[in-house]
């Protein structure tokens, strides 16, 4: 055999030797559990978790607790090994323990999230406390500063989001903002929800929710980018914040932003078309008009009845919006006694919303099992309810003792019989208020969960009690108004201390 065949023969049991497996792998790769390649220089599954290698042991031992701490040891330190990730997760998906993309500055996941934060937070807030009223009817130790601090930190981190994104304006802030403002009213921040209806106002100015869409209001053109349902859904969001600045500016000219004449969009339609998705043409805030554009050929008949009770409660809310500013200047005003005075004017418009009123939303029996079936009781509550209390606004020229006007009407000698007959209709008017939300709660409190129903039980309180009084100071026989009052009485405190929990205010 000569050297060369020798040395061929022998070179590969060498190089069989020197390549000798240690059967152990290195030490990420027996902690990890893996079978380990070792490759010269590092083993691949190293270089894949972008670590460096450790090397090889020369046993078949398995690797201790402390060599696989050490594996795993985010320190560069000589007992572990230093790691890095390709990339690093999101917030959002670690919370949920959902696969993240690590995309910067948002992951793929959350990308594709159409829901707005600040809205789902807001949301959340006033969840909760709905929530904790139920709960609290079984657990007798919440009490109602409890219950109405829940979700309070769910809110402040709505806010956060909208004051801290003031520049970015969409239909999802708007909406949130609007459900903050009902959550500072509830719980007796009124600056902060004063300057957030300011805030509301301009986005809708910003966005151009006081004009209609386009000028199709059928939605006949294929191409359109928003849906019917969609469109109906920006004008209630508009109206929304008509009524908020309403209940806001109270007839003051100066605090009032949003004017009747600036809302160039139909009222909403009936819900039944809206939950169809089915477009309609109705009227406008003025009785009889519908948008000057609309074709004549597209112009139904009726459009009042393509109007549902949210387009009758925004018609009463404007007239009662009239009837504050008159109150506001009564020193100009004709006296209430001539017959085109504004006062005759605005009592005699009153009278027209109420006899144009359809069938189905009087305040009657059968109206109401129909209206609690649609879960829509509340809602005809308060149609009545504005209706009644906007009455007791107009008449209440004759309790000048009640509400202190910068200038009070003059009654002379001979209209004292008109100020006994307004002080008496404003008297029942105040007693129908009480009525409605009498025969209301008999159906469950949560009916009587708008912000406003507190006010009216406030106020109409004290009517009553002033006009016992003011029959008795009169000379007359007060025992049977008494009668009456009391009664009367007993169920606005009682309601007001069952409330508690639902409003800051709500304390006879």
């Amino acid at each position: 055999m000569t050297p060369e065949t020798h040395s061929n023969t022998e070179d590969p049991k060498r190089r069989r030797a020197k390549q000798a497996r240690s059967r152990s792998g290195c030490v990420v790769c027996r902690a990890r559990k893996v079978k380990c390649d070792e490759q010269p220089g590092g083993c691949q599954n190293c270089h894949s978790l972008t670590v460096a290698c450790p090397g090889y042991g020369s046993t078949g031992q398995a690797a201790t607790p402390l060599e696989r701490r050490n594996a795993r040891a985010p320190d560069g330190s000589s007992g572990g090994l230093t790691r890095r990730r390709a990339y690093v997760s999101c917030e959002a998906c670690r919370a949920s323990k959902t696969r993240c993309s690590g995309h910067h500055p948002q992951c793929i996941r959350c990308g594709k999230k159409e829901h707005n934060r600040a809205l789902l937070y807001i949301l959340c807030a006033l969840g909760a406390k709905f929530y904790c009223i139920k709960t609290a009817q079984i657990h007798t130790t919440l009490t109602p500063e409890r219950v109405l601090a829940a979700g309070n930190a769910w809110a402040e981190e709505a806010r956060k989001i909208i004051l801290d994104e003031l520049d970015k304006v969409s239909i999802a802030k708007l909406q949130a903002a609007v459900l903050l403002h009902d959550h500072d009213i509830r719980i007796g921040k009124y600056t902060s929800a004063f300057l957030l209806s300011a805030h509301c106002v301009r986005m809708t100015q910003a966005m151009q929710l006081d004009l209609e869409y386009s000028a199709d209001i059928l939605c006949a053109d294929t191409d359109t980018k928003l849906p019917a349902g969609t469109r109906e859904a920006r004008r209630r969001l508009m109206w929304s914040i008509y009524i908020m600045d309403s209940w806001v500016s109270s007839g003051v000219d100066r605090l009032t932003l949003l004017k009747d004449w600036d809302m160039r969009i139909q009222l909403p339609c009936h819900s039944r078309n809206w939950n169809l998705q089915i477009p309609v043409i109705t009227e406008t805030l003025r009785q009889g008009h519908v948008l000057p554009f609309v074709p004549n050929h597209l112009r139904p008949s009726k459009p009042e009845d393509n109007m549902g009770s949210i387009a009758h409660f925004i018609r009463v809310v404007a007239i009662r919006r009239r009837v504050l500013r008159y109150l506001k200047r009564l020193d100009v005003a004709q006296p209430p006694w001539v017959l085109e005075s504004e006062w005759a004017g605005l009592l005699n418009t009153l009278q027209q919303w109420k006899s144009n009123l359809p069938p189905d939303l009087d305040f009657s029996p059968i109206a109401i099992c129909t209206r609690k079936e649609a879960s829509q009781l509340g809602e005809l509550c308060l149609l009545h309810c504005t209706y009644h209390q906007t009455l007791v606004n107009l008449y209440r020229i004759g309790w000048p003792d009640l509400y202190r006007f910068r200038s009070p009407v003059y009654f002379p000698p001979e209209q004292q019989e008109f100020l006994h007959h307004i002080q008496e209709r404003c008297f029942a008017h105040t007693k129908e208020v009480i009525s409605i939300l009498q025969e209301t709660s008999k159906h469950g409190l949560w009916m009587l969960s708008d912000s406003w129903i507190v006010v009216l039980l406030h106020e109409n309180l004290r009517g009553m009690l002033h006009h016992a009084k003011l029959v008795a100071r009169r000379g007359e026989d007060a025992a049977p108004v008494w009668s009456q009052v009391v009664p009367n009485a007993q169920f606005c405190v009682e309601t007001l201390r069952s409330m508690r929990a639902m409003f800051a205010t709500a304390k006879p």
